[in-house]
């Protein structure tokens, strides 16, 4: 299991897409794919562009057609080198906490972003250490 600690829950890494990049400087993500965990090794940047919707699909209860929209998790891992360089988000992500947190140089950060479908709205959670 991948321990995401987003609302002390745990996410089942088999679930999820690992994409692995152990180079370093500047990440640059124009879509991020929904349920895909990016693992990065130590960068000065990063930026992505946009959360890739994850889609909907459509069933018949009661003999009413209803569409469901999905959710899904994105999640970023890396370490801030000696450079800190900008991150960004897309707007429609969320810092619910505390705000987005502030980037500190050699530090490792987990990044889970929650996508709701209801609202449209990206929900992200960091841990650091």
């Amino acid at each position: 299991m991948y321990n995401s600690q987003r609302y002390g829950q745990e996410v089942d890494a088999a679930a999820m897409r690992v994409v692995r990049d152990a180079t370093t400087g500047a990440k640059t993500i124009s879509a991020a794919a929904p349920s895909t965990i990016y693992s990065f090794g130590t960068i000065s940047s990063l930026t992505v562009s946009a959360i890739t919707a994850p889609g909907t699909f459509t069933e018949t209860v009661n003999n009413v057609q209803t569409t469901f929209y999905l959710d899904a998790e994105y999640v970023f891992e890396f370490t801030l080198g000696s450079t800190v360089g900008t991150m960004s988000f897309p707007s429609a992500v969320v810092w619910p906490e505390s705000g987005e947190p502030e980037w500190e140089s050699g530090k490792h950060y987990e990044i889970s972003i929650k996508y709701c479908a209801g609202d449209s709205t990206c929900y992200a959670l960091c841990n650091e250490w």
